[in-house]
């Protein structure tokens, strides 16, 4: 049986069964551009902003919260 042929895709090996056709494109990898600064939430327009609040959703369950003392057991680790 031959060996089955992995791959790279975003840095993550995935593996590609052998009866499956394959094309592999090989190009020359370019320089890094500079290391831009982090999107944020102000980054994005009103429109964007829109785009990411979806429909009210139904309200969830009631949480059963219980307070507990963790002093006792803060310095085991």
């Amino acid at each position: 049986m031959a060996e089955r042929v992995r791959v790279m895709h975003h840095g993550k090996v995935v593996p590609i069964p052998n009866q499956a056709p394959m094309v592999i494109e090989v190009g020359v990898r370019g320089v890094p551009g500079p290391k831009g600064d982090s999107l944020t939430f102000d980054d994005l327009t009103a429109e964007q902003k829109a785009e990411l609040k979806g429909e009210k959703g139904d309200p969830g369950d009631v949480a059963n919260v219980i307070a507990i003392d963790t002093s006792a057991i803060d310095n085991l680790f």
